[in-house]
């Protein structure tokens, strides 16, 4: 019995009559997944189950055990009549009144609470000071920062994939009298960045870590010192990175609760990372295949389908700006295309098409790995955060096989 099929406001997510071996083992389950569970057991107060004792004492496992009275879960707006039979193995549900006839699963309940919410605005906040701080105050040296900086006053199209999303978002910000526009545009990029320390926040509450933890993954990521260089000025990758965590969080999100907001959500910035840097696309088996683990009945059925290929199409609908500026002679545009199959070829990076693949994998690898490691994984996570880091995985792997399996589909880049 669920507290959603009672009339009244619930002050558990689930209500479970019986502590015996089933009863209990599924209150530790629901516990573990943070869920407020009451057990309704007789035999008085002395009576003790393994580690819990009934008589409404909470037990070490997270959940609630107690032996119910005639009236003890009475009208007083919490918990709604249970009358006293509900012990006998087959309860009479007509008891209970106004019974909706689609039972909520347990897993419906959401995860996180007001709290959550409040700490990953304070990680985000304490970000964005760190990266106002430390704000490029204008016009910068770096290679495409300054063409980041006036692309969404001019409504132009970048060099390839075209960054369509971020020419949209930032042309309001280019319109503001405040400031010059180079320095609002490296706030953007502040702005975008200290969204995505939230975000990872949040996911990481997601995957059960407690909020310390939570809040410590998060700041770490915000004082890497690769993310913190994008940070303070205007470039694509702190909106990328937040369009990525916020994937992750809605996923996580999703596998939990199985609302289809939730996996709307994380397939709509998926969608939206199309539009903006489209190696979030390396993401896209791995969302199918935590699809297909937690809930293949809603993900694969058609009208779950249909709604996908909307959200999709509405995601890589920006490209049309490339299209018609494409077509103005005095428009400033690097990447160039008429047709679709040129816009094609623009969305998938021809222009850097031999940068990428002029060489053999051996070549690349010979080249490309040695930076990676010296930017990203010697200089920010360094020997002691990559074993915790393995550590990590190999746990996730074993109790969330789904939400491993996404994480590890995430590009390099």
């Amino acid at each position: 019995m669920f507290l959603d099929d009672l009339p009244t406001a619930p002050r558990y997510d689930a209500i479970i009559v019986g502590a015996g071996p089933a009863g209990v083992s599924c209150a530790m389950a629901l516990a573990a997944a943070r869920r407020r569970v009451l057990v309704l057991e007789a035999g008085g107060r002395q009576a003790v189950i393994g580690d819990h004792t009934v008589g409404g004492h909470a037990g070490r496992k997270g959940f609630l055990v107690t032996t119910p009275t005639p009236g003890s879960l009475g009208r007083s707006g919490r918990c709604g009549p249970v009358p006293a039979r509900c012990r006998a193995r087959r309860a009479d549900r007509r008891s209970v009144p106004s019974m909706p006839r689609e039972p909520t699963p347990a897993v419906h309940a959401g995860t996180l609470d007001r709290r959550d919410v409040v700490l990953a605005c304070v990680c985000g906040a304490v970000a964005l000071a760190a990266y106002l701080r430390t704000l490029a105050p204008g016009l910068t040296s770096d290679q495409d920062s300054p063409l980041f900086q006036f692309i969404g006053r001019a409504l132009g199209v970048a060099h390839n994939p075209g960054y369509p999303l971020f020419t949209l978002l930032t042309w309001p910000i280019a319109q503001l009298p405040i400031g010059e526009l180079a320095w609002r545009i490296n706030v953007f990029s502040a702005a975008m960045g200290a969204i995505a320390v939230g975000l990872v926040y949040l996911a990481a509450r997601q995957l059960a870590a407690r909020p310390i933890v939570a809040a410590g993954a998060a700041l770490g990521f915000a004082a890497g010192a690769t993310f913190w260089s994008q940070a303070v000025i205007a470039e694509v990758y702190t909106l990328h990175a937040a369009l990525v965590a916020g994937l992750l969080a809605a996923a996580f999100a999703w596998s939990r609760s199985r609302r289809p907001g939730h996996f709307h959500a994380a397939l709509g910035c998926l969608a939206a990372g199309l539009g903006h840097h489209t190696t979030i696309l390396a993401f896209a088996p791995g969302l199918a295949l935590l699809a297909g683990i937690v809930d293949r009945r809603f993900a694969f059925r058609l009208r779950t389908l249909a709604t996908s290929a909307a959200i999709v199409a509405l995601g890589v609908l920006p490209y049309a700006l490339i299209l018609v500026r494409s077509r103005d002679p005095e428009a400033y545009v690097e990447s160039r295309a008429t047709t679709l199959a040129g816009l094609a070829q623009v969305v998938l990076g021809r222009q850097f098409r031999d940068r990428l693949f002029g060489d053999d994998w051996r070549a690349l690898a010979a080249t490309q790995a040695p930076l990676l490691w010296q930017r990203v994984f010697g200089g920010d996570l360094t020997w002691a955060g990559l074993a915790l880091a393995a550590l990590g995985a190999l746990w996730l792997l074993r109790r969330r096989p789904g939400e491993a399996l996404l994480m590890a589909s995430a590009p390099p880049s």
